[in-house]
């Protein structure tokens, strides 16, 4: 991954999974863009779009790469939707038997709100992002009949030589990393006749640090 300001290093940020956990990391990381703006003089903490190089997330942590990333929302606006998310969401539960607790269609609907109107299109892309200098970003998902969960299939918003992905939509992407087995149902991603089944990965990437680092390989 190259970089134009290679001497002061990548700035790199991971974001677990794990529920109620998503809103502790915005916390911290809102004290260390608070840090950063004491620091470096602003008036204001940079967003984290555009301070990060890259930004990679699993789960709840993938959810809240997708608004700190292409969707560019400042720390405070992300915890604000990620509270506001928490009660449209997860409100209300299925009926019991059902093969989830909560219903993939209030996610979606509420990933499409948030994505319209940022970027204006609900219907978004990950390869078509559209942001002032966006910092790269992926989020993590598991082929729902993955014989090795350690290796999880990552959807980019930038381009990649190896392994490159169907250019999914923003609401797709974020449907994938939630998908947690008896949470929400998984979810069918791709071109018509070749899709795949997708669930969360947070049974062998939970935390994605090695998947952040492996970007500093020149294969990647």
């Amino acid at each position: 991954m190259s970089n134009q300001n290679e001497s002061r290093g990548l700035r790199l940020l991971s974001l677990d999974g794990g529920g109620i956990r998503g809103l502790s990391q915005l916390v911290i990381l809102r004290e260390l863009m608070d840090r950063v703006k004491s620091m470096s003089g602003l008036a204001e903490p940079p967003l984290p779009g555009e301070f990060f190089d890259l930004i990679g997330g699993t789960g709840t942590g993938g959810l809240i790469t997708l608004m700190l990333g292409p969707v560019c929302m400042s720390v405070a606006h992300a915890i604000t939707t990620y509270c506001q998310m928490s009660e449209e969401v997860f409100s209300k539960t299925k009926w019991k038997g059902k093969d989830s607790t909560f219903k993939a269609s209030k996610l979606e609907d509420f990933i499409k709100k948030i994505v319209a109107g940022r970027l204006g299109d609900s219907e978004a892309q990950m390869l078509d992002l559209s942001c002032n200098d966006p910092c790269k970003m992926f989020v993590c998902a598991m082929p729902a009949y993955s014989i090795n969960p350690a290796i999880p299939h990552l959807f980019h918003n930038y381009q990649v030589p190896e392994g490159a992905t169907f250019n999914c939509l923003v609401w797709e992407a974020a449907q994938a990393t939630s998908a947690t087995p008896t949470i929400f149902k998984a979810i069918k991603i791709g071109e018509p006749f070749i899709q795949q089944l997708f669930i969360d990965a947070g049974m062998g990437c939970n935390n994605p640090i090695k998947q952040v680092l492996d970007i500093l390989e020149p294969s990647v």
